[in-house]
């Protein structure tokens, strides 16, 4: 099973996450867009960390919905930061790692409260 999280952490959120993608209570997951895709490929992790914080602000006001983050795969460390960010930013409801068509382990998308 894949590693799904929410604002709680990632473990033990799957059911919720494919309630959610499935459009049951709460929020859904929205189409990636240009809009709504943060791109943070070629950064280190504290400049991406910042740049991650600017842009979720900026999706959260233009109620986007969803927040499509592009780390790229390179070492790991952009993503493990921007997933533990995620799984405690108080604008993110739940995240998870980036479906093969969107990406893969080198996207992270969350829906936004």
């Amino acid at each position: 099973e894949r590693d799904v999280g929410s604002g709680r952490g990632p473990a033990g959120a799957a059911g919720a996450s494919r309630r959610a993608a499935r459009g049951a209570s709460g929020p859904s997951w929205q189409p990636r867009t240009e809009s709504n895709t943060i791109d943070l490929r070629g950064m280190r992790a504290d400049d991406a960390l910042g740049e991650l914080e600017k842009a979720l602000d900026r999706l959260y006001r233009t109620e986007a919905g969803t927040a499509y983050v592009i780390h790229g795969h390179g070492t790991g460390a952009v993503r493990r930061a921007v997933r533990e960010r995620l799984a405690k930013h108080p604008l993110v409801a739940e995240w998870r790692p980036g479906e093969p068509e969107e990406g893969g382990d080198g996207v992270t998308a969350a829906i936004l409260r």
